[in-house]
């Protein structure tokens, strides 16, 4: 197996003997790694393994042929170490597809856009990727400009202007994430701070923020060791 030095890998179904081996030969390699797996006795043990040989490693528990615990492994793989260079998926992950298509997750207020590189072209049938967050962010502020009427959606980036009334006006300027849509003319907005507030849609615009593109190579258990 080649140098993972410096390189970041999340692999799951590390409770196979196939996944542990290739956790070890993957840490032994010198890649900082999320060890992964359904059961969390399993995964803390090859975790604990792992670090009894030195390695600089974390342990999820998950089911990660679910979207929403796979966005969450690449998540917690960025905050742990800062990027994310590879994945080594089960079968069952690998016939979800989940892989397949961009993933965005906020990582200490940077926008984490991740683009799946498959090591083959079977595997390169990736899902179509809409419109980057930059474009749609950039035509929000083009209607806010205009003083059009913005229908934000939920996961949209907000900040908070034009509040009059006293009790509120501390909260002009404040940012954070739409999580229920426009109804009535009102938004229910998650603060950064973690309280949620219902706004107004006028009384909100579109935050751009900084969006980090990292490209992972996808790899699956089962496949060469690279």
């Amino acid at each position: 197996m080649r140098s993972y030095k410096k390189k970041t890998v999340a692999i799951t179904g590390v409770s196979s003997d196939e996944g542990r081996a290739r956790a070890l030969a993957l840490a032994e390699a010198g890649a900082n790694m999320v060890v992964a797996d359904s059961n969390k006795r399993s995964a803390d043990k090859v975790f604990q393994e792992l670090k009894e040989k030195g390695a600089n490693v974390v342990a999820m528990r998950g089911q990660f042929s679910l979207e929403k615990d796979y966005q969450r492994l690449i998540q917690e793989t960025v905050k742990a170490f800062g990027t994310i260079d590879v994945v080594v998926l089960d079968k069952k992950t690998k016939k979800a597809g989940v892989w397949a298509k961009s993933h965005e997750v906020d990582v200490f207020g940077v926008l984490h856009r991740t683009k799946p590189v498959a090591h083959s072209l079977e595997e390169m049938k990736l899902k179509a990727i809409g419109e980057t967050s930059e474009k749609v962010a950039e035509s929000m502020m083009k209607s806010f400009a205009d003083g059009s009427e913005i229908e934000f959606k939920v996961g949209d980036a907000v900040e908070i202007h034009g509040l009059t009334k006293a009790e509120l006006t501390h909260h002009n300027g404040e940012k954070g994430t739409v999580s229920t849509p426009s109804k009535e003319g009102y938004c229910r907005v998650r603060m950064d701070n973690g309280k949620s507030l219902d706004i107004r849609s006028r009384n909100l615009k579109p935050e751009i923020r900084r969006v980090k593109t990292i490209s992972i190579k996808v790899l699956f258990l089962g496949s060469p060791k690279q």
